[in-house]
């Protein structure tokens, strides 16, 4: 560990030396290019947790609880179809199964929300502790080419985006994988022919997917990027408000932090329009998809 430190330590001191040689002591804010590295995955669902078994019992839970949902579902349609040949049946079995079946879907439901509430708040604070740690044993030349201003964004920003962006997303995710991957599944076995138009909105979404995440990755970079200088300008401005009171420069302040305000800005919209831009594909897919299981049901249906 100590190793570790006088390593970080001297090349710190070297990017500060040549920083002062290039005539700028604060360097500029890097980010990532290209996905994801597989690292972070393994980092957070793997490091985090402390045990890949806790993350996988996640995973096969939410599979389980989607698979008794299609069962409910089945089994109601099963019963219907008994009630039509007969209607003078009564509250016999298939009731009961119906309500147990329905139990274990709420607890199954129920059990999947509060694991990967678990799962997400054990990784935050993790990940909390891990930046807390860095910044309180990083060498004093880390804070004098680093500006305030990022420290913050990390810590505020990037702490919620882990808090609660994953806690809506990375569940909303696996659930509705797991649903569409039932719906599918559940669709082809009634309707075979259903497959004939399956294949080319899969591959449709593919493409469409893998146009879009490259761009929508680099902008929400940007997005984080272009956030620290606000911070920056916000607390520089605070410590300094007497000295800028003093001189009476409010207005060259004040117009600094509207034009990094714009700058910001301007990464945020365009963040949303490629969400929106994304959002007229997916409705325009997922029309096509419901006309399939139309026309394929009339056409089952009146082929018997």
């Amino acid at each position: 560990q100590v190793r570790k430190n006088l390593d970080t330590t001297a090349s710190a001191q070297l990017r500060i030396d040549s920083s002062i040689k290039s005539g700028m002591l604060t360097e500029k804010e890097k980010k990532e290019e290209g996905s994801v590295s597989w690292r972070v995955w393994y980092y957070y669902f793997i490091t985090c947790p402390g045990s890949i078994i806790f993350t996988s019992s996640i995973v096969v839970l939410s599979f389980f609880t989607q698979a008794s949902k299609n069962i409910f579902e089945w089994w109601l349609g099963r019963w219907t179809g008994e009630l039509e040949k007969n209607p003078e049946l009564g509250l016999d079995y298939n009731f009961y199964v119906y309500v147990g079946l329905g139990i274990c879907a709420t607890f199954l439901f129920t059990a999947r929300q509060l694991s990967w509430s678990e799962l997400i708040v054990r990784n935050g604070l993790r990940l909390h502790e891990h930046i807390l740690l860095s910044v309180l044993r990083a060498p004093m030349s880390f804070f004098d080419t680093t500006p305030l201003g990022r420290i913050i964004n990390r810590f505020s920003k990037d702490i919620n985006d882990m808090d609660q962006a994953l806690q809506r997303c990375l569940p909303q995710f696996i659930a509705l994988s797991s649903e569409i991957v039932g719906i599918c599944i559940t669709i082809c076995i009634n309707l075979p022919m259903f497959l004939i138009p399956l294949v080319p909105m899969a591959i449709f979404y593919l493409r469409l997917a893998n146009k879009f995440r490259p761009i929508n990755r680099d902008l929400q970079r940007l997005e984080s990027v272009s956030r620290s200088p606000l911070f920056a300008q916000f607390s520089e401005t605070l410590v300094g408000m007497t000295t800028i009171r003093a001189y009476d420069d409010m207005r060259r302040f004040l117009d600094s932090s509207v034009r990094i305000i714009n700058e910001s800005n301007r990464a945020f919209f365009t963040v949303q329009i490629a969400n929106r831009w994304l959002q007229i594909r997916l409705d325009l897919l997922s029309s096509f998809f419901m006309l399939a299981v139309v026309v394929t049901t009339i056409y089952g249906r009146e082929v018997g």
